[in-house]
């Protein structure tokens, strides 16, 4: 196996863990202890700092012996660590550049899993990016299958940590637009401690800090204008709780119209909840309209 330029500066362990997902931690462990794995004819600790075009060679795995792929050979496929079909051709990219692909995702199309956004996206990438041991393109952050708009993947190394050191800070505004029931007549900035319940799939709000997983969760509404007795908001959120706008929205007394699992009934079509706009502190501004109301 050859290192990319994404594998650079990853231990030696954990490149392999990526590359070679169907050998089990123990044994890559064990070949690491008995010296079975080399760099560039020289063998190697688990901690050893991987470099781009490092040769790595495995003897003993299972029944791989040797195992050794080499650039343009016959591991690319696995070294890519991407889904060779070809891209389909409804992905609608909003910007690709500075190791980072943001798309429009569509309503009811998962960003994980099985015929998701995520699949999508490797596909289109595949015949595009660099071999890489440990690097797999995936997306910087949630968004629920009920909702759409914009998602950001990372298509390198370097960008995947840029893009989401810049949310772990705060720095990326995301702004959203959501269908709530009920007239929200003024400008509101909810402040509230939500906590996750995994066995229900649900986001709670609990009083203050008094549950140990509590976390504060920051969104801000405005009334764009009122349809049918409801309201269309603009929405920013400061933190990135799981379900965090629909879990407010409820809590303050205006559930997403069509948002069954958070009260606000039955819809054939779901909820609207669309993530239109994305900020970054570079000044660069991403927007995907949604559908009109």
């Amino acid at each position: 196996m050859v290192a990319g330029k994404d594998d650079e500066g990853r231990r030696l362990d954990r490149v392999l863990r990526k590359a070679l997902p169907e050998l089990s931690l123990g044994l890559i462990s064990r070949l690491l202890r008995q010296g079975k794995v080399s760099v560039d004819g020289v063998k190697r600790s688990g901690d050893f700092r991987v470099a781009s075009g490092n040769n790595i060679e495995i003897v003993g795995a299972n029944n791989y012996s040797p195992l050794q792929f080499s650039r343009g050979g016959a591991g690319v496929e696995n070294a890519n660590l991407c889904v060779s079909a070809p891209p389909r051709e409804n992905l609608q990219i909003i910007y690709e550049g500075d190791g980072i692909l943001i798309v429009n995702k569509p309503k009811g199309i998962p960003v994980h899993g099985d015929d998701s956004l995520e699949t999508q996206v490797r596909e289109y990438l595949a015949p595009k990016l660099p071999p890489s041991l440990s690097f797999k393109p995936g997306p910087l952050h949630r968004l629920d299958q009920g909702a759409s708009g914009l998602v950001a993947f990372g298509t390198s190394l370097e960008g995947a940590r840029w893009f989401s050191g810049l949310l772990q800070k705060g720095l990326i505004k995301k702004n959203y637009r959501a269908l709530a029931l009920g007239i929200v007549q003024n400008e509101e900035a909810w402040e509230d401690s939500l906590v996750r319940n995994t066995a229900r799939r649900k986001t709670i709000a609990v009083e203050g800090n008094k549950h140990s997983q509590s976390k504060q969760a920051i969104t801000k509404v405005k009334p764009l204008k009122y349809i049918d007795g409801n309201t269309l908001l603009e929405v920013s959120i400061e933190t990135g709780r799981t379900h965090q706008i629909r879990a407010q929205c409820a809590l303050h007394g205006h559930p997403l119209k069509g948002d069954i699992k958070y009260g606000g009934g039955k819809s054939p079509t779901g909820y609207y909840l669309h993530a239109w706009k994305l900020e970054l502190p570079n000044g660069r501004v991403f927007v995907a309209e949604g559908e009109p109301y």
